[in-house]
């Protein structure tokens, strides 16, 4: 079988503030500390799927921003996609038989969500698909079904799992740790945090079969709300299909959701 992980880095284990994620303000040190703790993250999660699958094709893809993943610590089994210049579908239209999502944050605006955010935290304020709100999590699962792919395992603080839990039926979480406020948590030491998610693992490879593609009806209205009125410019000039509601917010409506979403998926 064929494997797509998917990876971000706020919802490692031992990772709690902005300053450990990379971008403009980080701590180089702690930057680093957080990646190899993340990457040994997604190798825990290989070896689930190797001793379930013995002969599983197993693909990483780098989902942020800045770079999550320390490819000399990698698991020698993964094949990776580095960040670059990739964008929705993420190659997930050569066929997988299943995603996994590793070091998940729930989406922009929960209450105790560590670090919570929708994609860009310089950017974006909030999303909506046919009138629910709806993060990465979400949105990257509803693109993993259109292409008949299930996502079987997310892991993250306790937020980001409910998250997936609320679009998800049946999904299996890992938990590693539980937010006291946006910047502090309760988190478990990133050894633990390695074993639950190899035993998630194995629990969610065996109720594949339990666990379906989510997918949504059409017609599709998508809706994004920014920061800043110079995104919304950028977006309503750029595209003529996209129409402006507000000088912050802007909607796509179409009958395909790939379409209809892969600008801002």
């Amino acid at each position: 079988m064929k494997y797509f992980i998917l990876t971000d880095l706020e919802g490692t284990a031992g990772v709690y503030r902005w300053s450990q994620i990379g971008g403009e303000g980080a701590n180089l040190e702690e930057y680093k500390l957080a990646k190899i703790w993340m990457t040994k993250e997604v190798n825990a999660c290989v070896e689930g799927i190797i001793e379930k699958d013995k002969d599983a094709e197993i693909v990483v893809w780098d989902g942020h921003g800045p770079g999550g993943i320390e490819i000399e610590y990698l698991h020698p089994e993964a094949k990776l996609i580095p960040r670059g210049d990739i964008r929705c579908p993420y190659t997930l239209d050569e066929g997988y038989d299943a995603v996994i999502m590793i070091a998940q944050h729930s989406m922009a605006g929960t209450p105790k969500g560590n670090l919570c955010h929708t994609y860009s935290s310089r950017y974006i304020y909030r999303y909506w698909l046919n009138g629910r709100e709806i993060g990465e999590i979400g949105l990257r699962a509803y693109v993993a079904g259109y292409f008949n792919i299930p996502v079987i395992l997310v892991t993250g603080d306790d937020a980001a799992c409910k998250e997936a839990e609320s679009f998800i039926p049946h999904v299996e979480t890992v938990c590693v740790k539980r937010a006291i406020h946006h910047q502090l948590v309760f988190t478990l030491h990133p050894e633990k945090a390695r074993k639950l998610i190899k035993e998630g693992t194995k629990k969610a490879i065996e109720k594949i079969g339990e666990i379906k593609p989510i997918k949504i009806n059409p017609p599709y209205i998508f809706k994004a709300q920014f920061l800043s009125s110079t995104t919304t410019y950028h977006f309503t000039y750029s595209y003529p299909n996209i129409k402006k509601i507000d000088e912050y917010t802007i909607e796509i409506k179409g009958d395909d959701l790939l379409e209809t979403v892969k600008i801002f998926a």
